[in-house]
């Protein structure tokens, strides 16, 4: 019994050491000096899921206070209106469809994918006949990753914020315990743990060269936190300002989501997030993320982050999934860049719950292909 009221008070005095190390641990700080981009929520689930509860004008209500200004619902294998203007959030009601190769994001379509042709192998052509675009959801999931084929997909996630904390729980989820712990004392902190670098989605992004297939960042959200926490996992950022008429809105945001013509940022960036992917040339910018451009008529890449924080933040530039280039300044120009399909990582370091820090991407752009004349004149 004697050991035993040791244990006990061991325990205590551990988990008491453990409470005030994370209360006293370094703040998250993640702070950009951008302006009025348009900037939301992608891939949540309301209570016309199945597994959802939220209404939707919850969601908007909880985006409009976290400064979002539109929202996608992509809820289970249906949709509702098709958008609405609720306050000053514009919500798309798209679908996340199941299927026997994985979950599938229809973004668009004059109606949505029958289920017959769900099981069918060539469903994302299907998708395209109907006007949609398809968005391959959380394909390097372990619970549900994409198994079928990636020719035809206009996008896929390369971040989502459910399957990186399944990652990170495991099969029994006793790999978030600490983080479940920490939540009450420091929720910022918590659910920093939850980001990471999905290797296994970006490998697959990489393979394919077109720029149009867009990178997606989806929080999967299913008001498992509070709903702006839930929101804000990761947002998408567009590359140009909304119309001024609600009506003209949503197609824009269906337009630029479908073309790769945003890049996201994780939710806990202060502010309004920034970041610029061109290519130039003589100094004027003559393409941006989700164009093809010939090699000889540009000659440079250009990246420019708007950020408090760029002594500790490192832009780094891709080619074809390769690092080629780093700075931790807030602009980098890559002079003369050859054949490719670039892209953009900005990593910063995010500190543990108890010690230490480990550096993880806080933004994605989308790309740009660097093609030869030759190829650009051929393509259709």
């Amino acid at each position: 019994m004697r050991r035993f009221f040791l244990f006990v008070l061991l325990c205590a005095a551990l988990l008491g050491g453990a409470a005030v190390c994370i209360h006293y641990r370094p703040a998250v700080q993640w702070a950009t000096t951008a302006g009025g981009l348009p900037i939301g929520s992608v891939h949540v689930h309301s209570e016309l899921s199945h597994d959802g509860h939220v209404p939707v004008l919850a969601w908007a209500k909880a985006a409009g206070a976290a400064g979002l200004s539109f929202l996608v619902l992509t809820d289970h294998n249906r949709r509702g209106e098709k958008a609405e203007q609720l306050g000053t959030v514009t919500v798309l009601s798209e679908a996340e469809l199941t299927t026997p190769y994985g979950h599938v994001l229809q973004l668009g379509g004059s109606k949505l994918l029958p289920e017959p042709d769900r099981e069918k192998i060539d469903l994302l052509a299907l998708l395209h006949e109907l006007g949609a675009t398809a968005i391959l959801a959380h394909p390097s999931d372990w619970k549900r990753p994409w198994v079928g084929p990636i020719s035809g997909a206009g996008g896929l996630e390369i971040a989502n914020r459910a399957a990186a904390m399944r990652r990170r729980a495991g099969p029994i989820f006793l790999g978030i315990l600490p983080e479940l712990m920490a939540y009450p004392l420091r929720p910022e902190l918590a659910l920093a743990q939850l980001y990471d670098r999905d290797t296994a989605a970006l490998r697959l992004w990489d393979g394919e060269p077109d720029p149009a297939v867009a990178g997606w960042c989806g929080n999967d959200a299913h008001a498992l936190m509070p709903l702006e926490y839930d929101l804000r996992g990761w947002v998408t950022v567009l590359n140009e300002p909304l119309p001024q008429a609600s009506a003209d809105r949503p197609s824009a945001i269906e337009h630029a989501l479908a073309s790769g013509r945003f890049f996201c940022a994780a939710g806990l960036v202060s502010g309004r997030p920034a970041l610029t992917f061109t290519a130039r040339r003589q100094g004027v910018t003559v393409a941006s993320a989700g164009d093809s451009i010939a090699s000889e008529s540009i000659d440079a890449l250009r990246v420019e982050v708007a950020s408090a924080n760029t002594n500790r933040w490192e832009t780094v530039l891709l080619r074809d999934g390769e690092p080629i280039a780093r700075t931790q300044t807030d602009l980098l120009d890559y002079i003369h860049p050859l054949k490719g399909t670039y892209r953009v990582e900005v990593l910063a370091p995010v500190p543990g719950l108890l010690f230490g820090e480990r550096v993880v991407p806080v933004f994605y752009s989308n790309r740009i292909r660097v093609r030869s004349e030759a190829a650009v004149q051929a393509s259709p």
